[in-house]
């Protein structure tokens, strides 16, 4: 009689517990969910490889796609840390080609530059950076006049220099691009042959095609040509198109 009892004790404590553990799996289900990355909450809790929401996917980022790519990546600068390689890299493509789609049609098309300035600010919010932020506010103040080439080119050294900072694959890239057009043809031998020479080498170890031979015209102008400035945003656009 008393082994029935233990045994009936022993059979209750059993399903006692896996009664608990059914109910805390159900009650931790959104913690698993919500520590998972951007990338695999895009791929929705049935595994599949469409994003939930369309906004993950790299696909084109011109000025015509701006509303699919704006909100890509969300968080602020801690969680951007914690987002991989190949988000963090979509983050600052998207951020720097919105930069250079403003540039190309700033003073033409007031519809689509305040659009583009509205799209720039979420940009910069998702991916957090006070630096940039800061950039964009001065660089955002000749929008009312006008501005100039060395304005957006400083914006995106300052995108570059916190995109490398975070693990930006091509930002030391786009440094060494604008600092050697900064330099060219200048008394500063020094940082203009170093950063030209690392351009070059980081461009080559790329193997890209359309990169190398916009690289190839940009070297051509010798820093000299009237397109200098729009060939070093050319080789910008190719590299983070890529």
């Amino acid at each position: 009689m008393i082994k029935g009892l233990v045994l009936g004790v022993v059979v209750i404590a059993v399903l006692g517990l896996l009664a608990m553990g059914g109910y805390w799996m159900l009650g931790h289900k959104d913690i698993t969910v919500t520590g998972k990355t951007i990338a695999d909450l895009a791929k929705g809790l049935d595994g599949s490889d469409t994003p939930a929401n369309g906004q993950i996917s790299k696909g084109p980022r011109s000025t015509s796609d701006t509303k699919k790519t704006t909100g890509a990546v969300t968080g602020s600068k801690s969680s951007q840390e914690s987002l991989s390689i190949e988000q963090t890299r979509f983050a600052y493509d998207t951020l720097i080609l919105h930069i250079l789609d403003l540039r190309d049609i700033v003073g033409k098309d007031i519809l689509k530059q305040v659009e583009l300035v509205n799209i720039i600010n979420q940009d910069i919010r998702q991916i957090g950076s006070d630096n940039i932020q800061e950039q964009w506010e001065t660089t955002a103040l000749c929008l009312a006049k006008t501005c100039l080439d060395k304005d957006f080119m400083q914006l995106i050294l300052t995108v570059a220099i916190e995109g490398d900072r975070d693990g930006y694959v091509v930002g030391n890239l786009i440094m060494n691009i604008l600092t050697a057009n900064k330099y060219w043809g200048s008394d500063n031998t020094i940082r203009f042959s170093e950063a030209l020479d690392k351009a070059n080498k980081q461009i080559t170890s790329l193997n890209k095609p359309a990169i190398s031979e916009g690289w190839k015209k940009f070297v051509a102008c010798d820093g000299k040509c009237s397109e200098k400035n729009s060939l070093t945003f050319s080789v910008i656009r190719q590299t983070v198109s890529s």
